[in-house]
């Protein structure tokens, strides 16, 4: 992640260490106590600095706590779901990773995580999609921008738009019987010339036609 970016081989600025080491005490905290809301807003507090390093590894942080405790996640999500209008390109993608850290409890930053989805960024866009195949049935309001997801060609054979591809089919597979609007796009996507995409959507077709 963006944590050994700034640490793995790489000069780092004296105070920014300091950030870090303070950051990963925090984590050790919270994962003792996720109860410990005063450690929490402090690792927090991190995201609204002017240092782009530091919000994307206190971002990273948190998706990282999301992922591990329900409490933690749900502290976490709007800070997570307002970074993903940050400026900076990395911040939105680590932004994005962590909601998909997050699980069902990110269902909160729904509506950022659709926009997302538009991004012109792919990895951002990919990092979105399995965010939002992550909030189950909440998730069913962003079925249609997955579709258009799945559906989009600009480029049908450049890797980072199929990746994309296969990831909305992978959400909507994973979102169950409340995608069940998506089944005709899918189909014609498993019937499609690329095995990658034809593969996740018949894999998610089978997914939504199981619990029918």
């Amino acid at each position: 992640m963006i944590i050994a970016l700034l640490t793995g081989g790489c000069r780092v600025r004296p105070e920014v260490e300091a950030t870090l080491t303070q950051m990963r005490q925090y984590e050790k905290t919270l994962e003792a106590n996720p109860e410990d809301d005063a450690t929490m807003q402090r690792l927090i507090a991190f995201t609204q600095e002017s240092d782009p390093g530091i919000r994307e590894n206190a971002l990273a942080f948190l998706g990282r706590l999301s992922q591990r405790d329900e409490r933690l996640a749900k502290a976490s999500v709007p800070f997570l779901a307002a970074a993903l209008k940050d400026k900076e390109q990395g911040i939105r993608r680590t932004a994005a990773s962590g909601l998909a850290l997050a699980g069902p409890s990110a269902s909160p930053a729904r509506d950022a995580l659709i926009g997302a989805l538009s991004e012109g960024n792919v990895d951002v866009a990919w990092f979105a999609a399995e965010a939002l195949g992550n909030l189950k049935a909440e998730g069913r309001p962003a079925v249609p921008a997955l579709i258009e997801a799945l559906t989009k060609r600009r480029d049908p054979d450049k890797d980072p738009e199929v990746e994309l591809r296969v990831a909305s089919a992978q959400a909507l597979g994973s979102l169950g019987p409340v995608a069940v609007e998506a089944i005709p796009a899918l189909e014609e996507a498993a019937a499609g010339d690329n095995g990658s995409v034809s593969m996740a959507a018949t894999d998610a077709i089978a997914k939504i036609s199981l619990v029918q």
